[in-house]
């Protein structure tokens, strides 16, 4: 009910009730995934999506936790990777050479 208004911070108190009162209950880690990715807990979404996908692997939204578990991989990739730039450049700072145009 508050998902569909858009109230993310009353769904999730909802849905982590829901899990705790059944874990498994696919379709409550899916929401509780989306959840957590709106308020930018990626980690946390990603878990709760595997989790929706080892209890419902046919389920009707195992396709689309699947790409977003990809997504949030690649983006976690992509974080990984721009924080060793950060660190090599943060520590050697005169090896950067400009690019020309």
């Amino acid at each position: 009910m508050y998902w569909e208004r858009g109230d993310v911070l009353k769904a999730g108190p909802c849905v982590g009730r829901t899990l705790q009162l059944r874990p498994d209950f696919a379709e409550a880690h899916l929401l509780a995934g989306n959840v957590l990715l709106k308020v930018g807990q990626q980690q946390r979404a990603k878990i709760e999506y595997e989790e929706y996908l080892r209890l419902a692997p046919k389920g009707d939204y195992a396709a689309e936790a699947r790409r977003l578990i990809n997504q949030l991989e690649k983006i976690d990739r992509y974080a990984r990777l721009w924080r060793a730039v950060n660190r090599a450049h943060a520590s050697t700072p005169e090896a950067c050479v400009p690019i020309p145009n």
